[in-house]
């Protein structure tokens, strides 16, 4: 049988790893050798597996949660082409890589993180939600063909500008910038070309603010350029607020053009 010969040929770490993963999931070997493909959610919280080993086994895997483990590395989820959501939350990984595989990867979790980079998502295409928050990302990149991303959370960053850099993702309907260094109002008339936006946070009660919610008539002016937004850091909006906005900064235009 394959899968016993793969078995054997395991490392003694590689063991150790898929024997913890096997048991924090009440699993035994015997269901990876008769009926793999039923096994189609595998978690991990606080246990001692810091290696992505074993995965390969669980070609069913629709779903995977590895959270606190000291993972630092992407790895061995080539095995895994069923998998739609991937939380690897609370870890010390640093890049994003070995994902190429994930074609069906339509959630993916990997907020409190060391990365520094936004990579590794050519092949991710399928991607409606991703979370990026409380990393140490200073540049909005490498999102370019995520063209059906409908949640992006980049909160708690090092991000300083927008740019033109999210116009490639028109189906995102939130966005979550809350504590990063962005403080201009130039940065918010990037989002105007966004059609769908209609949740969006530059402050956060989970995360913190950016210095620009806190810059008089922030909120004034936002609603004047996203008249589609329905929610602003994190509160639901009324037609009347709205209104209100429009009204006010027509009034007070000067005042942001000389920003």
């Amino acid at each position: 049988d394959i899968v016993k010969s793969r078995l054997q040929e395991l490392s003694e770490e590689e063991t150790v790893a898929l024997v913890e993963l096997l048991e924090a999931n009440g699993l035994v070997k015997e269901q990876i050798i008769q009926t793999p493909e039923l096994i189609i959610h595998l978690e991990m919280f606080l246990q001692d597996y810091n290696k992505m080993f074993g995965l390969g086994f669980f070609p069913g895997l629709k779903s995977l949660a590895l959270i606190q483990q000291h993972i630092t590395t992407i790895e061995g989820l080539d095995g895994c082409p069923c998998l739609e959501k991937l939380w690897l939350i609370e870890n010390d990984i640093t890049e994003i890589s070995g994902l190429d595989r994930l074609t069906r990867l339509k959630e993916l979790y990997l907020f409190s993180n060391k990365i520094r980079e936004i990579s590794g998502l050519e092949h991710t295409t399928n991607l409606e939600q991703l979370s990026l928050a409380d990393n140490y990302i200073s540049e909005i990149q490498g999102l370019s063909k995520l063209t059906r991303l409908k949640r992006l959370d980049l909160a708690r960053n090092d991000i300083k500008f927008i740019d033109d850099r999210l116009c490639p993702n028109s189906e995102l309907e939130c966005l979550n910038l809350a504590d990063n260094q962005i403080g201009s109002f130039k940065e918010v008339k990037a989002l105007s070309r966004l059609p769908k936006l209609v949740d969006l946070c530059f402050s956060d009660p989970m995360w913190g603010d950016c210095p620009l919610a806190g810059l008089c008539n922030y909120q004034t002016f936002v609603l004047f350029m996203l008249q589609g937004l329905t929610s602003l850091d994190t509160l639901l909006l009324a037609d009347e607020t709205k209104a209100l906005a429009e009204a006010t900064f027509l009034k007070k235009q000067m005042y942001y053009n000389m920003r």
